[in-house]
């Protein structure tokens, strides 16, 4: 979560997550949990899911963005990228 926290740069921003968000050392930027099992959470998954197709819709939730770096040869390339904290997931598809 701290890696998605820190994407936020300056302007801050609101994180939703499945795990605990420890925001207290990011100035502008709150945190909630939010539960993605609904048999396990069903309250809090009840009053979020049915809204997430309208919430990307509308531009309020964003994921991550991402790059897709090929087949399992290209995981010493993606190892890399992630080192140098890109500001993205890096995919690897073994299967490729």
């Amino acid at each position: 979560m701290a890696f998605a926290v820190r994407c936020f740069g300056q302007q801050g921003g609101q994180i939703r997550g499945t795990l605990p968000i420890d925001v207290s050392s990011y100035r502008n930027v709150s945190g909630h949990v939010i539960a993605s099992n609904p048999f396990l959470h069903q309250t809090e998954a009840a009053k979020f899911w049915p809204h997430v197709a309208e919430y990307l819709a509308k531009g309020e939730i964003h994921c991550l963005p991402y790059q897709v770096a090929g087949g399992l040869e290209k995981t010493p390339e993606a190892l890399e990228a992630v080192k140098k904290a890109s500001g993205y997931k890096v995919i690897v598809h073994p299967n490729e």
